[in-house]
């Protein structure tokens, strides 16, 4: 994995002279929730991404950087955090393993905070839309994305596995009011740690997420979104994650645009609230 970022890097640069368009984002995001434990986990998300574009086809490279403070159940994912509820599961069955990889309150008083940064998990995702002949008033985008293991698992910024995601995304373009749907189906490598007693793997759970809103413009080019977000539960003592999404969308000139967002978790097992500003750059048609 030490290769892999130089070697996106030339392929990103040699690719955009021959994209039809490009764009490159920049942003931070900012989540804080107790996901169903005792202690509160934050995550800071700074991701840089590049997006190609030939006729219908895309490609998307997406590397983050991440801050982690938490007692270490919540290990960041592609945009969402998933709970694994590992230290629950070896508090006093494996101690070495839950000194390794979780928060104690012993820990935190000799001067370890429980926090750890660096770089997280390269996603790259590939999509392809339907033509508008076929379509019409409908825009039908079928996405993959693969989550790659580039994050330090040791840090609890990665699990260390490659992750999957199908997505389908439709939206109707005949009226001001812009409605979409989302669904996507997520597939997780199980994280494996290793002790003297051997292997312990957390069993993550693939399940579906969906995504239902709308885009209203305001202005001539200014848009808020508004949309519910649902996510099946990771693992079996989690809850299904329920969220309200909203946010708004504005170009500074011709070729920047910002967007700000907020989130807010309606179960146990989402972030109580997170919040994030990106801003684009993009060229070509």
């Amino acid at each position: 994995m030490r290769i892999l970022w130089p070697v996106l890097c030339v392929w990103l640069l040699s690719s955009a002279a021959h994209a039809q368009a490009a764009s490159f984002t920049a942003g931070a995001d900012y989540s804080t929730g107790d996901y169903g434990a005792d202690e509160d986990t934050d995550i800071i998300f700074v991701p840089v991404s590049a997006r190609l574009r030939w006729e219908n086809v895309s490609v998307r490279i997406s590397v983050p950087y991440l801050s982690v403070d938490g007692p270490g159940d919540v290990i960041p994912g592609d945009g969402t955090p998933i709970v694994t509820d590992r230290c629950a599961s070896i508090q006093f069955t494996r101690p070495v393993l839950f000194e390794r990889f979780c928060q104690t309150e012993e820990n935190t008083a000799s001067g370890d905070d429980g926090q750890s940064s660096g770089l997280g998990d390269i996603v790259v995702a590939a999509s392809y839309a339907l033509p508008a002949d076929i379509t019409g008033d409908f825009g039908i985008t079928f996405e993959g994305r693969v989550k790659l293991p580039t994050a330090d698992v040791d840090a609890a910024l990665g699990t260390g596995k490659t992750d999957f995601t199908v997505v389908v995304d439709a939206a109707w373009y005949g009226s001001t009011i812009t409605p979409f749907v989302t669904l996507g189906y997520r597939i997780f490598g199980d994280p494996t740690f290793t002790d003297d007693l051997g292997d312990f793997t957390v069993d993550l759970e693939n399940g579906f997420t969906t995504s239902a809103g709308l885009t209203l413009p305001i202005g001539d080019s200014t848009a808020l979104t508004f949309a519910y977000d649902y996510l099946q539960k990771s693992v079996d003592t989690a809850d299904n994650i329920h969220e309200l999404y909203g946010a708004i969308t504005a170009p500074l000139n011709d070729v920047w645009g910002i967007t700000a967002y907020g989130v807010a978790g309606l179960t146990d097992a989402s972030a109580d609230v997170a919040l994030g500003v990106s801003l684009r750059y993009r060229f070509g048609g």
